[in-house]
């Protein structure tokens, strides 16, 4: 047994098949090329180590793996802990924290009952990075109808980016109303306002009726926020979205004729609101939507569904 510094067997449960220690101060001698402990029992550990305050088991190599574990039928480690981690991993500047790799099966699997199977955290980078060759660099799966297999949340900004093309095979939910781009907008507006074309490319308040340079109303008014925004560019105050499509709370004005449900509306001298288009010859080209609530007079603020006409 040249290869082996000790061998030991025990069939008795309260004692160790190996015991060694050092008491001398140099280096602890580890065979090269063999095995500097090695512990063997039919039905018991291989190897116990316990510790009332330090570590259990210490192993460290200056070249290799500092600790290896194999098994031909059950998982090579298993790691509990009543408190703490399970497992912990760390790692200098150039290495993994945690490695695990496999030929047919998961390089990693958690499973967790009532927490997060698998958790990942970073204060620099990705919390989570998934990259694959030949699949999906990341999959997810949920069985519940009302979860989603992979979800992003970020109050306070993005919660998803692609960078690539997208494709849906199902339903797209959006949770709310209208379709909207975004538009440079020269002076003070609010949501709800009808907005025309100025020489310049911008948007303003609509100020005469029937004004065929009518583009739409801005969105946010009301319940009804925008579904999707179209030229969303970052840092640009004066930029607002204009509901191009759908559903839009939108300031009208009565006093010129009363507005009912189902009538065609079009941009009015008061600055900023809409009135009923009335006469179709100058309608062409100015309409801005159909109302889906009525107003007898004055003005207000009406629910309408935008068609641009």
């Amino acid at each position: 047994m040249a290869d082996k510094i000790l061998d030991g067997t025990s069939s008795q449960t309260n004692q160790a098949a190996v015991k060694g220690e050092f008491t001398g101060t140099g280096p602890t001698y580890v065979h090269d090329g063999g095995k500097g402990i090695q512990g063997r029992s039919q039905n018991g550990y291989g190897v116990h180590g316990t510790s009332v305050v330090g570590r259990g088991v210490v192993a460290e190599s200056d070249t290799n793996y500092g600790l290896r574990a194999t098994s031909r039928t059950l998982s090579a480690a298993r790691c509990s802990s009543s408190e703490g981690s399970g497992v912990e991993g760390e790692a200098g500047s150039g290495g993994d924290g945690v490695r695990g790799t496999s030929i047919s099966g998961n390089g990693v699997h958690g499973i967790s009952d009532v927490g997060r199977g698998v958790y990942g955290q970073s204060n620099m980078q990705a919390g989570v990075v998934g990259e694959s060759n030949q699949f999906d660099g990341v999959f997810g799966i949920s069985h519940h109808p009302n979860h989603a297999g992979v979800s992003g949340h970020n109050p306070g900004g993005m919660a998803g980016f692609f960078n690539g093309d997208v494709v849906v095979t199902g339903d797209i939910r959006l949770l709310n109303a209208d379709l909207a781009e975004d538009f440079d907008v020269t002076d003070k507006t609010e949501p709800g306002e009808v907005m025309v074309l100025t020489e310049g490319g911008t948007l303003t308040q609509c100020s005469k009726a029937y004004d065929k340079k009518v583009v739409g109303v801005l969105s946010g008014a009301g319940s009804y926020k925008p579904g999707i925004i179209l030229d969303k560019q970052a840092n640009s105050a004066a930029r607002k979205p204009v509901a191009m499509m759908g559903k839009v709370y939108c300031k009208v004005d009565a006093d010129t004729a009363p507005i009912e449900m189902g009538d065609m509306l079009t941009s009015s001298a008061t600055p900023g609101y809409a009135m009923k288009a009335i006469d179709p010859s100058m309608a062409f080209g100015a309409v801005i939507g159909k109302a889906l609530s009525s107003l007898n007079k004055g003005k207000g603020l009406i629910p309408i569904l935008v068609v641009l006409q």
